[in-house]
């Protein structure tokens, strides 16, 4: 059998199409979101949440929504050297990683953290009057919306979010890691790169004993 005979496979022979579909962004000109003007109308006439929250859902959300979305995304921006995405990218830089290294070695941790506040937020113990005081910045009509504040900022937080329709954990994970990246690098850029001298290298304390012959 020739070359030009020989059976072809599954993935040669089927009829792939030629080009690559876009679903939400159009490269223009002009850019769209969704079918809006990124530059002259989103820029322009939208806050960051309510851009958060139509390019993930597809629908702009109410004013009221709006505004709310960006004080949940502000409140889920709570996070420290303590937490590991932080923690991560210091950790890099500090090891000489070189900008981009920094940047995904946060991220990566960054999304391993957002999924597991979604799956803890429900456990998490009960915040009492810090939420009743979050839940009170919330615009009159969310509230009423919400019925009540949840048990933590965080899981009001995610409720606002929930109701502008972020309600698939993907979406969910992509907004708490975008409230989140801004502190993260931040709190990377504050270390010197390299500089592992006042990195706490013993915590918890080391302790040296004769290895056991058992």
């Amino acid at each position: 059998m020739s070359a030009d005979e020989e059976p072809r496979g599954t993935v040669a022979s089927h009829p792939w199409p030629t080009t690559l579909a876009a679903h939400v962004a159009g490269a223009g000109p002009p850019a769209r979101v969704h079918g809006y003007d990124l530059r002259r109308d989103l820029a322009v006439h939208y806050d960051f949440g309510e851009y958060l929250v139509l390019a993930l859902t597809g629908r702009p959300p109410s004013a009221a929504l709006g505004k709310a979305a960006n004080i949940a995304l502000i409140a889920l921006a709570d996070a420290t050297v303590a937490d590991a995405s932080v923690h991560a990218a210091t950790l890099a830089r500090r090891c000489g990683a070189d900008e981009k290294s920094t940047l995904a070695t946060g991220l990566v941790a960054l999304a391993e953290e957002a999924a597991h506040l979604l799956q803890t937020a429900q456990t998490s113990p009960p915040q009492g009057d810090a939420v009743v005081a979050f839940f009170a910045t919330l615009p009159g009509e969310i509230q009423h919306a919400l019925g009540e504040p949840r048990r933590t900022i965080a899981q009001t937080a995610l409720a606002v979010l929930r109701l502008a329709g972020l309600d698939d954990p993907l979406q969910l994970q992509a907004a708490l890691a975008l409230a989140r990246a801004p502190v993260m690098v931040a709190e990377a850029l504050a270390v010197e790169r390299g500089d592992v001298r006042d990195y706490p290298m013993q915590l918890p304390t080391f302790v040296y004993g004769e290895e056991s012959d058992a």
